[in-house]
Formats: C-alpha cells, structure tokens, sequence
C-alpha cells in the first residue's frame, strides 16, 4: 500500500529529520523469526521507509515508524551484500543482526 497523502509523507518527512533522505515508503509488517527461521512472528506494522543516512557515509537503512506516532519503532541497515530475498510476492526476507526479518 503506497503512501499518497501529502499529510502522512510531510509527517513521516519530518520525523525522520535532515539527516535522512528518503526514497520511498510504503506501510508494511515487519516479521521475525526467532530461534525457529520458519517460525514468524508480528513485530509493527508501520510506514515502512528506505532512506539514505547522509551523516553516517551514506548509509541506506529501512526504518519502520508508528503510525501514531511517526517515531521510528525499529531501523536495519542495508549494508552491502546482505542476503535480502524475494520468497514470495509481498515477503522479502533478510537476516538481522540476531534474527531474521520479513518485511
């Protein structure tokens, strides 16, 4: 689901601050599996938000914002040759730094 109103982008925008460019967002689940890998479970569902950090070397990361709030609830970074999958339409899987996430 695209993120169309000029409202919700202008909040998310904002809450994200200077430092943070971002690309595209759109809502999303965001999943774990832990310890099991085929065992997932709900962590947010949110504005999901793929930005450029332009202070930390222009990192990209996703970042998950409340809804409610805007404030950023959960945040992975994108480094290079991360193990990121298509599984199935509308799953997309990758580790995290402990477990593995859906998106």
């Amino acid at each position: 689901m695209a993120i169309t109103s000029e409202s919700m982008k202008s909040a998310i925008n904002n809450s994200l601050g200077v430092q943070n460019q971002n690309l595209c967002a759109t809502i999303a689940r965001v999943y774990f599996a832990n310890p099991n890998p085929r065992n997932w479970t709900l962590y947010k569902t949110g504005a999901l938000v793929l930005v450029k950090d332009v202070v930390k070397n222009s990192a990209f990361f996703f970042k998950l914002l409340d809804l409610g709030s805007y404030r950023i609830v959960w945040e992975h970074e994108l480094y290079k040759d991360i193990n990121y999958k298509l599984e199935k339409k509308f799953f997309h899987t990758f580790p995290g730094d402990v477990i593995f996430f859906h998106s």
